[in-house]
């Protein structure tokens, strides 16, 4: 019943578009990268040879004005990946073992992508959480597209 409720919601308030758009672009993220750059970690290499942290500022601002991500497949405790990416790009400053504001951007979307595509699916119906979920999924979703657009030229 609660899966229904929740399609019923997501259905009104359009983001079941939004959701499924964010599976397709990731998924075309990924595939691109496989093409381009081939196995391996492709959020390092997008980072060391793209550039677009400032056409993505506000996404990410509005990401990371809420509280750490969390990790569904660990309890939803706060990953150390996630928690230093996020200081990161809130302080402004070094230290935190990223390459650049790109690199801690990806480790964000990556762990969004994970938390709304694994175990539940972020199908929570509580009004807080489910405004976050929100936000976390529009944001992402303009980061994708625009990192995309810098893989396609």
């Amino acid at each position: 019943m609660k899966a229904r409720k929740y399609i019923e919601r997501i259905e009104k308030d359009g983001m079941l578009k939004v959701r499924a758009e964010f599976q397709i672009f990731y998924s075309q993220l990924e595939t691109k990268c496989s093409e381009i750059y081939g196995k391996g970690d492709y959020l390092d290499w997008i980072s060391r040879n793209y550039s677009f942290y400032e056409l993505i500022k506000n996404s990410i601002t509005e990401i990371i004005e809420l509280d750490y991500i969390r990790n569904n497949s660990q309890g939803f405790k706060v990953n150390f990946t996630v928690k230093n990416a996020t200081d990161y790009l809130r302080n402004n400053k070094g230290g935190y073992n990223f390459i650049n504001k790109e690199n801690a951007v990806l480790v964000l979307i990556k762990q969004i992508r994970n938390n709304f595509t694994h175990i539940d699916g972020k199908s929570e119906l509580k009004e807080e959480q489910y405004k976050r979920n929100n936000i976390l999924l529009i944001n992402s979703l303009d980061i994708i597209k625009v990192i995309l657009t810098k893989l396609e030229k």
